[in-house]
């Protein structure tokens, strides 16, 4: 496994280690999940961000790796999406990381996107078919109807609930005296 002993002494900080968990989760989250692979590459960055950060010096480490990280990606995606004949302007880059990861680029072959290595044309062709079978909204009216009026469940609550009270005559007259008691209440509230 490759290290960062290769670097001078004072390079090797907790910055540096921020600076390459930060590399770390960013390939990860785009799909990277080959973990030697995505070692190799985060020395590789951080290399580059050590380069950098020595020229901006007001940039925390972990920030300026991230950054060229990132760039890294976009440049690689934009690399595929103009190998696969894909026009830039109307690609979609999120369906375009989707069709990536259906066709397992970011997970075997990791060097197409962060290295700029040249792709098969069978790789292409896997692309272009998972970029193009992304689910697309087709809008079109349509027409629900008006909702037919069942009065049928209706009918059945109330004649089981005549059924039911007809069986318990104590509950009939405790609901009319109830309903009595509360009309003799509103109407009490409304003539104070």
């Amino acid at each position: 496994m490759e290290t960062l002993s290769h670097l001078p002494a004072n390079t090797q900080t907790a910055q540096t280690d921020l600076a390459y968990n930060r590399i770390d989760a960013l390939l990860r989250a785009y799909g990277f999940s080959h973990a030697v692979t995505r070692s190799r590459y985060c020395l590789e960055i951080l290399e580059q961000a050590l380069e950098a950060s020595t020229k901006e010096a007001e940039q925390a480490l972990e920030t300026v790796a991230a950054r060229i990280a990132l760039r890294r990606i976009h440049s690689g995606v934009i690399a595929i999406s103009e190998a696969a004949e894909l026009a830039t302007e109307a690609v979609s880059v999120e369906d375009l990381y989707l069709a990536l990861q259906a066709a397992k680029i970011p997970q075997n072959a990791a060097e197409i996107i962060l290295s700029g290595s040249s792709i098969d044309e069978s790789r292409l062709e896997t692309i272009r078919a998972h970029y193009q079978s992304q689910a697309k909204p087709s809008l079109r009216r349509t027409s629900m109807g008006a909702p037919s009026l069942r009065f049928d469940a209706i009918d059945e609550v109330t004649n089981s609930t005549e059924r039911y009270l007809q069986k318990h005559p104590v509950v009939l007259k405790a609901l009319k005296l109830s309903i009595a008691s509360i009309t003799l209440y509103i109407v009490y509230i409304f003539a104070r």
